[in-house]
């Protein structure tokens, strides 16, 4: 059968008005096919993205690991150590806010999830697949989060209104939130694609 892929291809540049079409014989495949047709790629695309309300129980998850670890952090620091700040605010306000946005920050970087992306099922990824790097990671959970709540959560009210079901955090860090088993699936793809190209 005759090869049609194009050498140049990437699940990235995956036209949506195309068929694709992948065919290879390797040394561990005698028959190796992978396939995907545009009808096969449009009925699973409807599941890609993590919706508004999936995405609310996962941070509503989030926001009690964070209390109770700001709570810890609190009573360690302010109670036991006795430790009191020089500054115009609430020691316990100062930690919940480094709590919540090291814990989003280090969570998102290192494991791509937090605890309660984790529970639910979701993860964060580049539009094109893969980890975050540290300062887009930087930019989605502090810069974007500060703004989204400094514009009392707005902003990711255009979860509900976008394809790929976007907050503004995620559009500042070019990123989406995406199903576990669709981040597995694009996984499987990219890495058939490599062999092939080889």
């Amino acid at each position: 059968m005759t090869n049609k892929v194009d050498n140049n291809f990437s699940f990235e540049n995956i036209d949506i008005e195309e068929n694709i079409e992948i065919e290879t014989n390797n040394k561990n495949n005698s028959s190796g096919v992978v396939a995907a047709t545009i009808d096969d790629y449009v009925k699973i695309s409807k599941n890609f993205y993590a919706g508004f309300w999936i995405r609310i129980f996962a941070f509503i998850i989030d926001c009690i690991i964070i209390f109770c670890l700001g709570t810890i952090l609190n009573t360690i620091t302010f109670g036991l150590l006795d430790i009191h700040l020089p500054y115009n605010i609430s020691d316990q306000t100062l930690i919940f806010v480094l709590t919540y946005y090291l814990y989003f920050l280090l969570m998102t970087y290192i494991l791509s999830q937090t605890l309660g992306k984790m529970i639910i099922g979701v993860k964060v990824e580049k539009n094109v697949g893969g980890k975050l790097s540290f300062i887009d990671a930087f930019f989605r959970e502090v810069i974007g989060r500060y703004i989204t709540i400094t514009l009392l959560f707005l902003p990711f009210l255009s979860v509900i209104f976008t394809s790929k079901k976007k907050a503004l955090h995620d559009y500042i860090a070019d990123s989406v939130v995406v199903k576990e088993d669709f981040s597995n699936f694009r996984m499987k793809l990219n890495k058939a694609i490599k062999e092939i190209k080889q």
